[in-house]
């Protein structure tokens, strides 16, 4: 079984159609693995390309998206195969594609019988170099690496202690109440005011002490910017204040 496809007009590199025809090959042998139930045969596939046979070997997320896509496919449909390196000399299915006359092909060996290593009791491929070919350094995806240095905010030892927002501010409106009574108690409000300190919150002290934790947050994360809203001084043109 053989089968082949004609090279896009649109001109592609070489080593993309050297992994363009493994795809093929891939398809095909997923193909035949369930028409003629193979599931369990053992497969070696081999490809005259080191390049290709570098991208197959490697994560598709290491290459760019026209070759990550193609062994992302090649690796799902040949997940047990094992993949190899085929010199080009040895590759029958070039001998129909380089000017063989019919009467040469039917006397060519290569073509009826296949390479040597086909007839191994254990096919195995040509040696590779574990070097990379320069040409897979055209296809490979680059990263940036950011070195960031976290800044040490010192918290307040009350958003240490209590972890629930709504406790945090009943503690901190019973506190606010208590500071407001003490020092109203030195006026001729102290009667009116030690009464005060048994009744419940009210929603306005929840509210008060809730702008309280935003201005101390405020305080400690945008300094800057308060320094220049206080010394009325434009702001950075790089800050935003939006989300």
């Amino acid at each position: 079984m053989a089968k082949s496809k004609v090279a896009p007009i649109k001109q592609v590199s070489l080593p993309r159609l050297k992994l363009c025809a493994a795809l093929l090959l891939a398809r095909l042998v997923k193909y035949a693995t369930n028409v003629l139930d193979l599931k369990k045969t053992q497969k070696f596939l081999w490809t005259d390309s080191t390049v290709t046979l570098h991208w197959i070997q490697g994560h598709p997320s290491k290459w760019k998206t026209y070759v990550a896509n193609r062994v992302a496919e090649i690796q799902l449909l040949t997940p047990e195969a094992r993949w190899s390196h085929l010199p080009g000399r040895d590759n029958p299915a070039d001998c129909a594609s380089r000017g063989l006359s019919p009467g040469e092909l039917l006397q060519y060996k290569l073509w009826w019988d296949g390479p040597a290593l086909l007839h191994e009791r254990q096919p195995s491929g040509g040696t590779t170099s574990n070097e990379p070919p320069t040409e897979c350094s055209m296809e490979q995806r680059a990263h940036a690496m950011t070195n960031t240095t976290p800044g040490t905010t010192e918290e307040h030892p009350l958003l240490k202690t209590f972890s629930d927002l709504h406790k945090l501010l009943r503690v901190t409106a019973w506190c606010r109440r208590w500071l407001l009574t003490a020092r109203a108690s030195r006026t001729r409000k102290h009667s009116r005011n030690e009464n005060r300190c048994f009744t419940p919150l009210t929603v306005t002290e929840l509210e008060e002490a809730e702008k309280l934790w935003i201005r101390q947050v405020q305080a400690v994360n945008y300094k800057g910017e308060l320094a220049c809203v206080t010394s009325k001084t434009p702001l950075n043109k790089k800050v935003h204040s939006r989300p």
